[in-house]
C-alpha cells in the first residue's frame, strides 16, 4: 500500500476510506465487534510527524547506518482476523473461569455488549478455526523474525495524539 502512495496512485485518505468500507462489508458476516476511531482515521498524518521521521532517517545516515525502505511482508487482513479469533477465544476462556469462580453465567445482563459479543464468538469457534488463526499468527511471527535477520530497526511515524476512549464507537453485530 505504501507503494501506491509513493507512486501517487492513491492517497493515505483513500486507503483509510477503503479500509473503513471493507470493515462495513465483512464485519456483519464475522459476527464480531469492531471499534472504529472515526476521528483518528479522519486525521491526516501531520507534516511534523513526517518531518520527524525524515530527521530520524537523516540522523541514522549521518551516524553511518545504511537506511533502506522495507517492511515485513504480512497479510494484514488475515493477521487481523486471526488476532480477533485468538483474542475472542482467550476472552471466552477467561470469562468461563471467572463465571465459575463467581457462580454467574456470562450474559447481556452482566457484560457490556462488546465483551458479550466477543465471548459468544469465542465460545462458538471451532478447534480448526482457532488452530488456523494460531497458524496465521505463527506465519506472521516468522515473517517479522525473518525481516529482523536483515534489518536492525523498523522506523515508522505515528500520530502525535491519541483519541480519547470516550470517542470509541462500538458496533456489535449478532446473527
Amino acid at each position: 500500500m505504501a507503494d501506491l502512495v509513493r507512486r501517487k496512485e492513491a492517497t493515505p485518505r483513500e486507503l483509510v476510506d477503503a479500509a473503513l468500507a471493507g470493515i462495513e462489508v465483512v464485519n456483519p458476516e464475522l459476527n464480531s465487534v469492531v471499534n472504529i476511531l472515526d476521528e483518528q482515521a479522519d486525521r491526516e498524518i501531520t507534516n511534523d510527524c513526517i518531518n520527524v521521521l525524515h530527521d530520524t532517517i537523516k540522523l541514522c545516515e549521518e551516524l553511518g547506518h545504511e537506511v533502506v525502505e522495507a517492511s515485513p511482508q504480512i497479510d494484514v487482513e488475515a493477521h487481523s482476523f486471526a488476532t480477533l479469533r485468538v483474542w475472542s477465544a482467550n476472552l471466552a476462556n477467561m470469562m468461563n473461569g471467572v463465571s465459575k469462580a463467581l457462580n454467574r453465567v456470562p450474559s447481556e445482563e452482566n457484560l457490556e455488549a462488546a465483551s458479550f459479543a466477543c465471548y459468544q464468538y469465542g465460545q462458538a469457534m471451532t478447534a480448526p478455526e482457532l488452530l488456523e488463526a494460531i497458524d496465521i499468527m505463527a506465519m506472521v511471527t516468522r515473517s517479522v523474525g525473518q525481516f529482523f535477520t536483515k534489518y536492525d530497526i523498523f522506523i515508522t511515524y505515528n500520530s502525535p495524539t491519541a483519541s480519547p476512549s470516550r470517542r470509541i464507537k462500538s458496533k456489535c453485530y449478532r446473527n
